[in-house]
């Protein structure tokens, strides 16, 4: 049952409110902060748009008293101080303090890739005009004020109007595999599709070519102009289907769906027709168009008139078979997942199918072994480390962040996937609840760090509060000493890093390094002397060990010393100041009294010296 209260994140920006359910006491801490505060919701974006949260975005998180059921639960949010006292947006994100109006540019054609600007085009919103930049070429666009859900970026170069232009009205058809697909209606809205998914989908009346968002590689992506949009109406679509032996009479359809193969030349195979392969022809009059339904298609002619067939036998019953025609060829001899069909399957080829099924696949594996295993991907919470594909069961640890043996500097969040690349075997050690809670284990340590490279580099990190900070390093700069937690960017292959030990928390959140040890000589300034003179002490030092070196030669390599016969007297100088050496000079002589004669037991004896010799 949830709690009697529940979150409010209200954007610091754009005014917009979101709920959610907690996932804690009333009043505790959410994420380590006191509510309410001002924080920052993804700041490294590394869990991306979520939530309907935007990632690196301010928000005023309070909590509100009532009943939260309806609203979903925050999971994974990795929230970020902007502020010492947790309260100033600027710290970070200065535009959260005034929030500048922000426009969204999209060029008519699909030419360039659509940005946002602070720069005032409030003159031109809902208009279309041509604009050019420095590096922005003159380009009939369309000027919106942007989307509460987009971040504004900084585009610097000053655009400039040229004049009024007009962007066409069309109608489009696209195929693609990619995050979202973005366009301008004819009316001047905004509008995205969502994900796609590799299938057809039509756009009626834009006023832009739509834009495709993330698309998923390898696959590629298909826009296809069908016609004008008139009187808000797109054209009604026509078909031919035309034989490939030409024995047929061509078939007109204005079934939608043939679109997709039209686009991307595929080969068709329609009820009614089994033995017959058809091209799918754009163009066509549609007076008499009867309806068909697609059964199966190929890539080529050749191919969907001599399909090769296979032969697919589940992993855990060698007796459940299934039989098709669709081209598997580059599959064969592998596992497959069949889209949402349970079980593994092995492909092998066949010479005739007593039935056909058309088989899509999800994904494909070496082997049976490999399919039947259960993978898990582990991202690094800073996003600085590559993700870790493994097979190891983490099912345990699923949503949550651990440390794995031999890697204890990295936090890691653990999420299914059905990827096996480069899969391998992790141990965990120590499992948190989420990111914050795992990176404050780490110790706080004083820190510079040297850029060593050819070229400026942007760095980032953690500081002890988990306030993600920025700075920038010129080639060869050297920063200043700072409290580091965690790195989450920098560039230890050319970087120069060195540390000055913990740092300190000397207040509430405010954590300083320690005070600099400045290094001492290891050798007192002067020389010990004593009755003597720097020069003579340096000057029979250097005789003696002159003599010592002479005489290595000698006994090494046999070379005589052609002026052996002061090397005794340097030799004694010697000894005799390293025994002046020897002597104390707080030593306190006392006269003895042991009856001895007064000459040898005073005081007052003379002091051999070395200048005296």
């Amino acid at each position: 049952m949830s709690a009697p209260f529940y979150y409010k994140f209200e954007s610091c920006c754009t005014g917009e409110e979101l709920f959610f359910q907690p996932p804690f006491a009333v009043n505790d801490p959410i994420y380590n902060f006191i509510l309410p505060a001002q924080l920052v919701y993804d700041v490294t974006g590394v869990f991306g748009d979520q939530f309907g949260l935007v990632s690196g975005s301010c928000y005023l998180v309070t909590i509100i008293v009532g009943d939260g059921s309806l609203y979903q639960i925050l999971g994974g949010a990795f929230m970020t101080a902007t502020g010492p006292a947790f309260r100033d947006c600027s710290v970070l994100f200065g535009e959260c303090l005034e929030c500048l109006p922000c426009y969204l540019v999209v060029t008519c054609d699909g030419s360039l890739a659509p940005f946002t600007t602070s720069q005032d085009l409030s003159a031109y919103v809902g208009q279309s005009v041509v604009l050019v930049g420095s590096d922005f070429p003159e380009t009939c666009v369309q000027v919106l004020n942007a989307p509460q859900n987009i971040q504004c970026d900084e585009y610097t170069s000053p655009l400039a109007y040229v004049e009024d232009c007009e962007c066409e009205c069309y109608c489009y058809n696209v195929i693609a595999n990619a995050d979202d697909c973005v366009y301008v209606d004819c009316d001047g809205n905004f509008q995205t599709t969502g994900p796609l998914t590799g299938t057809m989908i039509d756009i009626s009346c834009a006023s832009t070519t739509p834009w495709i968002v993330g698309n998923v590689p390898p696959s590629k992506f298909e826009i296809t102009n069908i016609g004008p949009c008139v009187n808000g109406q797109c054209p009604d679509p026509c078909y031919t289907l035309i034989d490939c032996d030409g024995i047929q009479d061509p078939i007109t359809t204005n079934k939608l769906s043939l679109g997709q193969y039209a686009i991307l030349g595929q080969i068709v195979k329609i009820e009614g027709y089994p033995d017959t392969c058809w091209i799918v022809d754009s163009e066509g009059d549609c007076e008499c168009a009867i309806d068909v339904t697609v059964f199966q298609f190929y890539e080529d002619c050749p191919t969907c008139k001599n399909p090769s067939k296979y032969k697919l036998t589940n992993c855990d019953d060698s007796n459940t078979i299934v039989y098709t025609s669709s081209d598997l060829s580059a599959y064969v001899g592998q596992v497959i997942l069949r889209g949402e069909c349970p079980g593994c399957w092995l492909v092998s080829t066949i010479e005739d199918i007593p039935s056909d099924t058309i088989v899509t696949i999800s994904e494909a594996y070496l082997n049976c072994t490999e399919c039947a295993r259960e993978y898990y991907e582990l991202t690094d919470c800073t996003g600085f480390k590559d993700p870790i594909i493994t097979y190891t069961d983490l099912s345990q640890y699923l949503g949550s962040v651990i440390k794995i043996k031999y890697c204890p500097e990295t936090c890691w969040t653990v999420n299914a996937t059905n990827d096996p690349t480069d899969a391998g075997i992790v141990i965990p050690e120590v499992d948190y609840e989420d990111c914050p809670e795992c990176l404050l284990t780490f110790p706080c340590i004083c820190t510079t760090v040297r850029n060593d490279s050819t070229t400026s580099k942007e760095y980032r990190y953690y500081d002890c509060n988990l306030d993600v900070q920025f700075f920038t390093l010129a080639p060869g700069e050297k920063s200043e000493r700072f409290c580091i937690r965690v790195w989450a960017i920098y560039f230890p292959e050319t970087d120069y890093i060195e540390t000055y030990g913990d740092c300190s928390e000397t207040t509430p959140n405010i954590w300083e390094c320690p005070a600099i040890i400045y290094p001492r000589r290891s050798v007192q300034p002067g020389y010990n002397t004593p009755a003597c003179t720097i020069v003579k002490y340096e000057k029979i030092s250097c005789k003696s060990a002159e003599v010592y070196y002479k005489q290595v030669l000698y006994l090494r390599y046999g070379i005589s010393d052609c002026c052996p016969d002061e090397n005794d007297k340097w030799l004694i100088k010697k000894e005799l100041i390293d025994m002046d050496a020897l002597r104390d000079p707080n030593y306190e002589c006392t006269v003895s009294t042991c009856g001895c004669p007064p000459q040898s037991c005073s005081c007052n004896a003379t002091i051999t010296t070395c200048n005296s010799h």
